[in-house]
């Protein structure tokens, strides 16, 4: 049984999506590389990786952190997790 549509759960989806990401933006970039998260997109910007790369990652071991909400499309990783998974000391 559904409270809610699926269409207005769709939209409640985004909308709490947002507020996460805008969240992020908010925390202060010192206290930001305390919380280590870099986003999905961030870390093939950064180390000049596709979609796929990272998804090979993530089968080999790297741990994916997303909101614990169904539907949530933003994925994030630590920075640290990378460091290790990719041999390089911190």
């Amino acid at each position: 049984m559904h409270v809610l549509s699926d269409e207005f759960e769709d939209q409640l989806l985004r909308i709490i999506d947002n507020r996460f990401e805008d969240f992020l933006k908010a925390i202060p970039k010192q206290d930001n590389k305390q919380l280590d998260l870099i986003s999905s997109q961030q870390v093939m910007d950064e180390l000049g990786v596709g979609y796929n790369t990272l998804k090979r990652w993530e089968e080999a071991g790297l741990k994916r952190y997303q909101a614990p909400v169904e539907g949530t499309r933003k994925v994030y990783f630590l920075k640290s997790h990378i460091y290790a998974f990719l041999g390089v000391e911190n």
